[in-house]
């Protein structure tokens, strides 16, 4: 992100025997506070992957393995709107 903090992404391609297929593709971005790495997003990454999507899978600031604080107590986390952006800029 652009102040620095490291947020935890995992990305899931189109493939073929294994070797990633030449894009680009279609993206799929999901944020998540509930864990990237539990089964049902891990499913989904895998599902649109083999259908020609690229998921690309982030635990939000201070969740899970991603770095930084989040601030859930509030309606907003202020930071989750630049940090959406940011990971959307680095997709593109």
């Amino acid at each position: 992100m652009r102040d620095g903090v490291g947020l935890a992404t995992d990305i899931y391609r189109p493939a073929s025997d294994g070797e990633g297929l030449p894009g680009p593709f279609p993206t799929i971005l999901c944020r998540t506070p509930y864990n990237k790495s539990d089964l049902r997003y891990i499913e989904i990454g895998e599902y649109f992957a083999t259908r020609g999507y690229v998921v690309v899978l982030q635990d939000l600031r201070g969740r899970y393995k991603s770095e930084g604080i989040g601030q859930y107590f509030h309606t907003v986390n202020p930071h989750e709107g630049i940090d959406g952006y940011d990971t959307i800029e680095w997709i593109a």
